[in-house]
C-alpha cells in the first residue's frame, strides 16, 4: 500500500518529464524505423512527386483552424469572456504556436496570458480551456467509435476511445462543479459545450481528411480505417502529458494502426508529412495573428465580470 502511494506522489510530481521522456523514446523508435525503410535520397523523391497533396493536406488543415476558433470562441463567451470575437480569434492564434513548448502547456499558459492582458479575468479562460480540453477529448471518443464501428478492420488500440471520453467526462464534471459560482446555471453552458463537440468533430473530420489524402486512401472503407487510427494516435499523443504537441507518440502510433493497410514507407512518410503540415500550419496561424492584431483586431475589452 505505502508502495502504492509512493509510485503516485511519484508520477503526480513527475508526470510532464515522464511524458517527455515516453514522447522522445516513441520519436526516437519512428526516427529509427524511417531509417530503415527509407532513405533520405527516397524521401525526398517521394515528397518531390507528392508535393501537391502535401499542399492539399495543408489546405485541409487551414480550414480545421476555422472550426478551432469558432468552438473557443463559443466557449469563452459562454463562460462570461466579453471581449470582441475577432480579439478571442487573435488570442488563440498566437497562443497555438506555444503547444511546440517541452510541457505541452505553453499555448494554454499563454492563451490565459493574452486573454488576460485584454481584461479576460484568469479563473474565465481557465474555464474556457478546459471545457474545451473536455470538448476536443468527447469529440475524439465519439469520432473514433463511430468511424471505428464503421470500419471493421480498424481493431487496435481500443482503449483509447472510451478513456478519451471518461476523461472527458471527468474534466466537464470537475470544472462546472470547480465554476459554479460563476455560472451558477450550469445549463446554460449545454449549448456552448454541445456546439463545440460538434465544431472539434468537423476539426478531427478535416485532419482525418487530410492524412487520407497523404496516403492515398481512395476507397470508403480506406478512409474510414485511416479516420479512426488518426484520430485514435492523435489522442494518444494529447492524453499524454509532457509531450510536446504529440510528437513522436502520434507517429508511432499512426504507423502502428496502418500496418498492413498500407506499404510502411507510405505510412512513415505520409506521418512525417503531416507532422510538417501541422506544423508549418500553427506557425501561419501564428502569423496571422499577429497580422490580426497589426491590423486592428480588437485590443480593448468591453466589461467583464469578477
Amino acid at each position: 500500500m505505502a508502495r502504492s502511494a509512493v509510485l503516485r506522489d511519484f508520477v503526480r510530481r513527475n508526470g510532464r518529464l515522464i511524458g517527455g521522456i515516453v514522447s522522445l523514446l516513441a520519436l526516437a523508435a519512428f526516427v529509427h524505423a524511417f531509417g530503415k525503410l527509407l532513405t533520405l535520397h527516397d524521401a525526398t523523391i517521394m515528397v518531390r512527386d507528392h508535393w501537391s497533396a502535401l499542399l492539399a493536406a495543408l489546405a485541409l488543415y487551414g480550414v480545421a483552424y476555422v472550426p478551432m476558433c469558432v468552438a473557443w470562441q463559443t466557449l469563452a463567451r459562454g463562460v462570461g469572456a466579453r471581449i470582441a470575437p475577432l480579439a478571442l480569434v487573435q488570442v488563440f492564434l498566437v497562443s497555438q504556436i506555444g503547444k511546440y513548448l517541452p510541457g505541452n502547456v505553453g499555448h494554454l499558459l499563454g492563451r490565459a496570458y493574452l486573454a488576460r492582458s485584454r481584461g479576460v479575468p484568469l479563473d474565465v479562460s481557465g474555464i474556457a480551456m478546459s471545457l474545451e480540453l473536455a470538448g476536443v477529448l468527447a469529440a475524439g471518443a465519439l469520432f473514433a467509435a463511430l468511424a471505428g464501428a464503421l470500419s471493421p478492420g480498424s481493431g487496435g488500440y481500443s482503449l483509447v476511445a472510451p478513456a478519451a471520453a471518461i476523461l472527458a467526462l471527468i474534466m466537464a464534471s470537475a470544472v462546472l462543479v470547480l465554476a459554479r459560482k460563476r455560472t451558477p446555471r450550469l445549463r446554460t453552458l449545454a449549448g456552448p459545450m454541445a456546439a463545440a463537440v460538434a465544431y472539434y468533430l468537423a476539426v478531427f473530420t478535416l485532419l482525418a481528411a487530410a492524412n487520407a489524402t497523404l496516403l492515398g486512401a481512395t476507397s470508403w472503407p480506406l478512409a474510414l480505417h485511416v479516420a479512426t487510427a488518426v484520430v485514435l494516435s492523435w489522442l494518444i499523443g494529447f492524453m499524454v502529458p509532457g509531450a510536446p504537441a504529440g510528437l513522436g507518440l502520434r507517429e508511432m502510433s499512426l504507423y502502428a494502426l496502418l500496418a498492413g493497410a498500407f506499404p510502411a514507407p507510405t505510412v512513415l512518410l505520409a506521418a512525417v508529412g503531416m507532422r510538417l503540415v501541422t506544423t508549418t500550419g500553427d506557425g501561419l496561424a501564428w502569423l496571422a495573428g499577429i497580422g490580426l492584431r497589426h491590423l486592428g483586431a480588437p485590443a480593448e475589452p468591453s466589461p467583464v465580470r469578477g
